[in-house]
């Protein structure tokens, strides 16, 4: 885990081949975010810790699944299903998820959903883009995987949020001998912050 100084702020044993479930839970009135893997919370850090300790923007814009090659040049190959952004309230708002089902096997992620799913260059429908996959699903028979240079974006809305208490959360299979990476963006302009 890399924490907003884009430090190395916690290591997280896991294994090969199974499906994790990863929440981010961002409380922007409070200024904190909250890293949890199968439900036990594993980090936690001021959210507008920018990179190096520098104050950072305390928004929320989105989230990034990148094919990030791992230590000594593991490949990026992992699966995320079940993606959801949602607001956490009294009551709770409905949440905006995506379980892939509906989409193409084997076509871009961004391309077939469109609207606040896009890649870093903005660029859906190239490799850039994640493919859907049956090759390993936790919801019925679809999943995402992010491998070569995939480097997929999902904005929560058109604007950067500014206030409330937000969730996104995925589940994540890495097969062995391969990488998964993921963040949150603090802006809906990738790579801003």
């Amino acid at each position: 885990v890399v924490d907003g100084a884009g430090a190395a702020a916690a290591i997280i044993p896991y294994e090969y081949d199974t499906w994790y479930f990863c929440e981010m839970i961002v409380d922007i009135d409070n200024d904190w975010c909250e890293f949890y893997v199968d439900g036990t919370l594993e980090h936690e850090y001021q959210w507008t810790l920018g990179t190096f300790g520098t104050a950072g923007a305390n928004t929320l814009g989105g989230s990034n699944i990148y094919a990030n090659p791992g230590a000594m040049g593991t490949p990026p190959g992992a699966y995320f299903d079940d993606i959801c952004f949602e607001e956490l309230g009294n009551p709770p708002p409905e949440p905006i998820c995506e379980d892939f089902d509906a989409l193409e096997v084997g076509g871009y992620v961004a391309d077939q959903l469109g609207g606040n799913w896009t890649t870093w260059s903005l660029t859906p429908g190239t490799d850039e883009d994640a493919i859907v996959s049956d090759m390993y699903s936790l919801s019925p028979s679809n999943s995402i995987v992010v491998e070569g240079i995939t480097d997929l974006v999902h904005l929560i809305t058109g604007s950067n949020i500014v206030s409330g208490k937000w969730s996104y959360s995925l589940n994540i299979y890495v097969p062995t001998g391969t990488t998964g990476y993921f963040n949150l963006q603090k802006d809906i302009v990738p790579g801003t912050e």
